[in-house]
C-alpha cells in the first residue's frame, strides 16, 4: 500500500490573526454606519466564513471578509489596480478562493445563510451578494500566499465589479449599484 503525503506548508498564524482582526474592525464600522445588521457575530477562526448577522427583514447572512491592497480606478468602466510581483495590473473583477465559494454555498444550502463577500479596498468597500451573481468566471493563476509563505497555482473565481455594491470607505455612501 502506498500513502501520498502532501507537503506541509508553514502557516504564518500571526499574519492570519492580524488580517482577521483588521477585517473585523473594518466590518464593525461599516455595519454600524451602513449595513445595520443585528446579532452580528464574529465566527471562530477557520470557520466557514468570518461573520454572521440578521438583516432588517430577518434573513441570516454569512459574510466572508477580505482586506485587499487594491484601488478602485475612476472612470467609465469599473476596474481595480494593484501591484504584484510582475508589476502593476488592473482588472475588472476580484478573486474569490474556490474553497470560500464552496463553504459559503454549503452554508446557504444547509442553513439558509445569504452569502456575502465583503472586500475592503484602499479607497472603497466592495460587497458581493453571491446569490445574485450572474457572471462568475474562473481561472488558474499563480498566487503568493502570505499566510502560507509560498507561491501556489490555484483556482480562483472572478467576480465582476459591475455585479457588486460599491461604497466609499470614508462616509460609506453608495457609489455604484448593479
Amino acid at each position: 500500500m502506498i500513502f501520498i503525503v502532501k507537503e506541509r506548508r508553514m502557516l504564518n498564524t500571526q499574519f492570519f490573526d492580524s488580517s482577521e482582526d483588521k477585517c473585523w474592525e473594518l466590518f464593525q464600522k461599516f455595519n454600524k454606519k451602513k449595513l445595520h445588521l443585528s446579532d452580528v457575530g464574529r465566527m471562530q477562526q477557520y470557520f466557514d466564513f468570518d461573520a454572521s448577522g440578521i438583516t432588517s427583514v430577518g434573513d441570516k447572512v454569512g459574510i466572508e471578509l477580505k482586506k485587499r491592497n487594491l484601488v478602485l480606478l475612476s472612470g467609465e468602466s469599473l476596474s481595480v489596480s494593484g501591484e504584484s510581483r510582475n508589476g502593476a495590473f488592473s482588472a475588472p473583477s476580484i478573486f474569490l478562493e474556490e474553497v470560500k465559494l464552496a463553504e459559503l454555498a454549503v452554508a446557504n444550502w444547509s442553513q439558509g445563510f445569504i452569502p456575502l463577500y465583503v472586500n475592503f479596498l484602499e479607497n472603497c468597500i466592495v460587497v458581493f451578494n453571491l446569490l445574485k451573481m450572474k457572471n462568475i468566471g474562473d481561472e488558474r493563476t499563480r498566487v503568493q500566499s502570505k499566510g502560507y509563505q509560498s507561491f501556489e497555482l490555484a483556482k480562483r473565481f472572478t467576480l465582476p465589479l459591475d455585479e457588486a455594491f460599491i461604497y466609499n470607505n470614508t462616509d460609506y455612501q453608495l457609489i455604484y449599484k448593479p
